[in-house]
């Protein structure tokens, strides 16, 4: 090749990369002294993917990532950040976070910011930790204040926002039975002021418990730091647990709270406890 020849080779990166993050990225291939912060990290990724630059070195920044943005503030960044470049594992990681936090994710501006699409993939997942559906609405409605600030009411944009809120109403609210609910619930969410939930409070439906969603801990993995295994579903009403991943046999350490157990090796089923 030609450039083997020359001292001085040029470059020409897409628009989409920015070339501080560039530099970044050739400093930590050169100096080994990583320069990594919430801020830069996601171009370092993208550059990084972009590149196919050495494993580890990615590796170090997705590592960085789980440790430091899977949290109020930057897990749905991240999130659909990792479905742009299927960063799987990741993905996966940050995935459970929101679907297990949406009792305070709703209330921040992350929440707000998101797009219409990610809002419908996110409130039709069906292992949303849903505490009362009435949250659902009103999680919808404080997206929809805050994105229809700027748009007028009698507008083609307007009726096209609310034509797509109905259908993300129909799908993520769960009602019972009653074919004008999904109506009434989305006028109520598009109706000037304060949401006023009596006016469908009476409709909504309960949903399957999914507080019963545990984080397994192992002590069979010392090398991983934190010693997370997987989560799975275990139901307070049914007694039947549901594995994933690779776990031989999940036991209920006693004493614990109903949030925190113990992944151990065992031989047959434990009495007591059913698998799903």
């Amino acid at each position: 090749m030609k450039e083997a020849t020359k001292d001085i080779i040029d470059l020409y990166l897409p628009e989409s990369v920015d070339s501080e993050h560039f530099r970044f990225l050739i400093e930590d291939l050169y100096t080994g002294e990583l320069k990594i912060t919430t801020s830069n990290v996601f171009g370092l990724v993208q550059i990084a993917q972009m590149l196919h630059v050495c494993p580890t070195l990615l590796s170090t920044y997705i590592n960085f990532m789980k440790h430091n943005l899977i949290n109020e503030t930057h897990c749905f960044e991240l999130m659909y950040f990792c479905v742009s470049l299927n960063i799987q594992e990741l993905y996966c990681d940050t995935r459970r976070f929101c679907l297990a936090h949406f009792s305070e994710l709703r209330h921040s501006k992350s929440f707000s910011n998101l797009s219409l699409s990610e809002l419908y993939d996110y409130l039709s997942d069906k292992c949303l930790v849903v505490d009362n559906e009435v949250n659902v609405v009103k999680a919808i409605h404080k997206w929809v204040s805050a994105n229809t600030c700027n748009i007028h009411p009698n507008t083609d944009k307007y009726d096209i926002l609310k034509t797509q809120i109905k259908k993300l109403v129909s799908t993520c609210v769960l009602v019972q039975g009653n074919d004008g609910a999904h109506d009434s619930i989305t006028e109520a969410i598009f109706r000037s002021g304060c949401l006023q939930t009596e006016q469908f409070q009476g409709s909504l439906a309960k949903r399957t418990r999914q507080e019963d969603v545990f984080m397994f801990w192992s002590l069979l993995s010392p090398t991983n730091p934190d010693g997370l295994v997987t989560i799975a579903k275990f139901s307070l009403e049914t007694g039947v647990g549901v594995k994933f991943d690779s776990m031989t046999d999940i036991v209920e350490k006693p004493g614990f709270n109903l949030s925190s157990a113990l992944c151990v090796s065992v031989e047959g089923m434990v009495p007591g406890v059913q698998y799903g």
